[in-house]
């Protein structure tokens, strides 16, 4: 179910970029990313689907068995500006973010109770899988992320594949570390295409109290060294991602939605 909420002065949101590079998603690039999505150097959070993608703190505004997300935000970055919208369908238990570059992100989840649940606490991921379609000057880029779980619901792996007609390189980050809420701290990454990383090392330190997920990058073969932080309101909704120096992105939320089982 899922119940529309007034405009919020607040900032924030979902949304995952494809330089998404963990639980949270961290920096402007595309909408998956920005939606908060797990994923290594070359994808939510998420995913994740705020698009993700993505989610957190309590999430929920009303009781524990609802998570209220951003409806409506901007993003800046790096020069650029967009608006997005989302909207949950329940039947399919998919979220559909789209901005009004053309970007577009569907995250899909098994069960309401994943979908309610999805980055709550910050950086713990649900979702099953995540289409995203990122809209250049030139083109478009057009990817799948699929999200693996052990029995204890962990993220074990997170693989990226791409469309051979819209290309953008894959990659795979796969899981060996968790805290006590069940979200990776630890991983190794393999990307080609866009990124041809190998053996990359991946980690994540979750402060629940500050909203924030700082995301390290760091050995591996042609990798990039990187620090990132990535922070959300109260709600779970993102609100800036940065270098912990530098603000890079802004989310700005102009209205909120209630997902609630």
């Amino acid at each position: 179910m899922e119940n529309g909420g007034a405009s919020s002065g607040g900032k924030g949101d979902a949304a995952t970029l494809i330089s998404d590079t963990g639980p949270g998603g961290t920096g402007g690039g595309s909408l998956g990313a920005q939606l908060g999505g797990t994923a290594g150097r070359g994808g939510a959070g998420d995913g994740g689907a705020g698009g993700t993608e993505n989610v957190g703190g309590s999430g929920a505004s009303s009781g524990s068995s609802c998570r209220r997300y951003a409806s409506k935000f901007t993003v800046t970055s790096s020069g650029t500006f967009k608006t997005l919208e989302c909207t949950f369908d329940g039947p399919s238990l998919t979220m559909n973010c789209t901005s009004d570059a053309g970007d577009v992100t569907t995250t899909t989840w098994v069960t309401i109770d994943d979908a309610v649940r999805e980055n709550r606490p910050i950086g713990a991921r649900r979702a099953k899988r995540q289409h995203e379609t990122i809209a250049f000057t030139t083109g478009q880029c057009r990817l799948t992320r699929d999200y693996a779980y052990d029995g204890s619901q962990r993220l074990t792996a997170v693989t990226i594949t791409i469309d051979p007609e819209a290309p953008c390189g894959t990659n795979e980050t796969v899981y060996d570390a968790w805290d006590g809420a069940g979200r990776p701290t630890h991983g190794i990454e393999n990307g080609v295409g866009g990124e041809t990383c190998g053996g990359g090392e991946v980690s994540f330190a979750y402060d629940d109290a500050l909203g924030t997920i700082t995301t390290v990058h760091s050995g591996g073969t042609d990798c990039l060294d990187s620090i990132s932080v990535l922070s959300h309101d109260q709600d779970g909704i993102k609100t800036t991602a940065g270098t912990g120096t530098k603000t890079t992105t802004t989310y700005d939320t102009l209205a909120t939605a209630e997902l609630c089982e």
